[in-house]
């Protein structure tokens, strides 16, 4: 065998070695989340009793000149004495400055009990060199092991912070870095909002970890505001911290929970160790995620103070189960327990979110003239209403919805209407793709008054995980369904005189092409004040702290109903409409500008009103785009088809032809709609 010792080797080799021996690891130490700070030695035994993770003796800043000998003998007996009860006490000296104060405590308190030091007021590598020589000592003189002493160096000025990359490599004992963060702020002249801060915290994170000590955050000195301690605790945990200093024992517990690893955290890690290098969410998992996930599972395989301990009196919960979970039944129908009476308060509410410039949905005189009782609810909102009904039935456990189909606007829905939701499973197929296994499932929606008669029906492709296909024999024929098209009727019975447009009415030719210029923004709060009128529960839409704020999406049919009110405008008076075909194709989140491309795909009059023209449109909502930079370059004739086509042959086509455009369609609609013949309405 090669003799490695006896082997030549260039210096800066030896160099290398000697700097890759790793100090400690982090996976493998004791717990770090809370570093209890006390400055009385009265509070001794109920620090010992404390979930603090760390207790440290604070003879600094927060003891008074007059009270420094009192405070040092006092704590000197309490540990001889083992009256404080913790495995890790650690010491904050005087500063080296304070020649007289740091000798009484080097003298006083190195002893065995103490874990380490915490040096204060650090300036350069020279005086932890300094600091080094005196504590090995002082462990030489008490006859301690070498190296029974850790330090912490406070980074609390400029100083050090220009030498810092030195300091954390500067001794074999250096434990961890801690942040002195008010100090330093009052040294730099900066405050906790500037870039500067930001970088000394970011600065201190990374050369912690270069190093392989601990990063510790510095105190909150707010001791009894819980909301902004955990805000901060949050923020130096995402910063890269292990843990923070703590004034109080509340404070202690508060950094325990949140440095802790989180349910997601645990879910997360679990989930890339079992997983191939694709999930479902098609996020990639590599060697730095299972590197990470590796460090997660080790450390909760130990036992952390403070966590509370599961006896036999501690009762598990579980979440109630909603949407398809067990089996898919072809034929089974079910209807929603919600039952909605409408009101005009809905309407006015939906119509202050979305553009609407039908005259039937914004004149009672009007809608009265085509013989309804007044202004009905506009058709997005009642498709709306039909789909989100259905969500904690069915729809809650989809993974994505795959697009809406022959939505069709039986009866006006008016205020005072109660309506109720009802599906049926109509086909279903299990589908494989890339290793993963899903369930395609067909359903029809029906939207049904008090009075049993169909509103609004429309049929839906849905995926869901994989889930056992069975079939119902006793099913009831979704044709027995009331499905008269009591709108249409009503709309094509009335003279063109009275439908025929009050305001101008816009020409829509076929092959045109509108960029609409209006478009609709969903603030966050406007998103879940819908979701939770139309009953659209699912966690994407609100639940900020299982999914992060690039997974709180605005619900597709709001999408699809913001596309839509944007083209009102420039379309003019819609006397009817239906839409064959609706799908969302990319994410929306809170904050995305929605805006509209409209073309008009075909035109021709009505066989039984020849002055009555049904127009066939084809709507595409675009996310974050202004779209008059597309006027002068044009946009895929493929895109504007009435035909629905896969979403990543849409951003193939993008990516290929409209780099504008890549990653950027939100939804696409047909639209099929009557308007009053220009040319009828003249000629009369």
């Amino acid at each position: 065998m090669l003799n490695l010792q006896n082997v030549w080797r260039p210096a800066f080799f030896n160099c290398l070695l000697r700097s890759s021996i790793p100090r400690r690891y982090h996976c493998t130490a004791p717990s770090s989340r809370s570093w209890l700070f006390v400055s009385d030695p009265s509070l001794c035994n109920k620090a010992s009793r404390s979930p603090a993770d760390v207790v440290v003796l604070d003879m600094e800043d927060g003891v008074s000149e007059h009270l420094k000998s009192f405070t040092r003998h006092s704590f000197a007996d309490v540990l001889q004495s083992n009256s404080l009860n913790h495995s890790r006490v650690f010491v904050r000296l005087n500063a080296l400055e304070d020649e007289q104060e740091f000798s009484e405590d080097i003298n006083t308190l190195c002893l065995p009990q103490v874990r380490g030091f915490i040096l204060p007021k650090l300036k350069n590598l020279s005086c932890l060199k300094e600091f080094t020589k005196v504590i090995a000592f002082a462990e030489n003189r008490r006859n301690l092991s070498k190296g029974h002493f850790k330090i912490i160096p406070v980074i609390e000025t400029t100083s050090a912070f220009s030498k810092l990359e030195h300091i954390a490599r500067g001794s074999r004992r250096i434990e961890g870095l801690i942040t002195g963060m008010a100090d330093f702020m009052a040294d730099s002249l900066c405050d906790m909002y500037s870039p500067t801060y930001m970088t000394y915290l970011s600065h201190v994170v990374i050369t912690c970890r270069a190093a392989n000590i601990l990063p510790i955050a510095g105190a909150i000195e707010k001791l009894d505001d819980f909301v902004a301690m955990e805000i901060f605790y949050r923020k130096m945990k995402a910063c890269g911290f292990v843990g923070s200093a703590a004034l109080s024992p509340p404070q202690a517990t508060l950094a325990n929970i949140v440095f802790s690893f989180t349910q997601q955290e645990t879910h997360w890690a679990k989930q890339v160790l079992q997983a191939s290098t694709m999930q479902e969410s098609r996020t990639f998992i590599g060697p730095p995620h299972r590197k990470r996930a590796s460090v997660i599972t080790s450390m909760l395989s130990k036992s952390h103070k403070g966590n509370p301990s599961r006896d036999k009196s501690f009762q598990k919960g579980r979440i109630t189960s909603r949407g398809l979970r067990d089996r898919v039944v072809i034929g089974h129908s079910e209807e929603s327990m919600h039952h909605v009476t409408l009101t005009e308060a809905w309407i006015a509410l939906w119509n202050a979110s979305f553009l609407n410039f039908d005259h039937v949905s914004n004149s009672v005189e009007y809608a009265r003239q085509l013989g309804m009782r007044t202004i009905p609810a506009p058709f997005a909102l009642v498709n709306t209403i039909a789909l989100s009904l259905a969500v904690n039935h069915y729809s809650y456990s989809a993974i994505v919805h795959l697009g809406c189909y022959d939505n069709v606007l039986h009866t006006p829905l008016y205020p005072g209407d109660t309506v109720r939701a009802r599906y049926q499973i109509t086909d279903a197929v299990q589908y494989e793709k890339r290793m993963k296994k899903f369930t395609i499932v067909e359903s029809v929606h029906q939207l049904v008054n008090q009075h049993d008669k169909t509103v609004f029906t429309a049929r839906k492709r849905t995926m869901f995980p994989p889930l056992p296909i069975s079939h119902n024999e006793k099913k009831a024929s979704v044709a027995s369904w009331d499905t008269s098209y009591e709108l249409r009727h009503q709309i094509l019975n009335q003279p063109v005189t009275t439908l025929g447009p009050v305001l101008k009415q816009p020409e829509l030719l076929k092959g045109d092409l509108l960029l609409h210029e209006d478009y609709k923004i969903f603030s966050s709060s406007e998103m879940r004040e819908l979701a939770r009128l139309l009953k659209i529960t699912n966690p994407h839409h609100h639940n900020k702290l299982r999914h992060p704020s690039s997974e709180i999406l605005v619900p597709g049919p709001f999408v699809v109903a913001a596309s839509l009110s944007n083209t009102g405008y420039d379309i003019g008076n819609v006397l009817y409409e239906e839409l064959p075909v609706h799908t969302n194709i990319n994410k929306v989140n809170p904050g995305d500008q929605i805006g509209t491309l409209t073309y008009v795909s075909s035109t021709h009059a009505l066989a039984d009103r020849p002055d009555l023209e049904e127009i066939t449109l084809v709507h595409v909502g675009v996310k974050n785009t202004d779209l008059a930079m597309l006027e002068d370059n044009g946009i895929p004739t493929e895109i504007m088809s009435s035909d629905v086509i896969k979403p990543a042959q849409y951003e193939q086509m993008c990516a290929d032809r409209c780099p504008m455009l890549y990653r950027k369609i939100a939804c696409k609609a047909a639209n099929d709609m009557y308007f009053c013949d220009l040319e009828v309405i003249k000629g009369s």
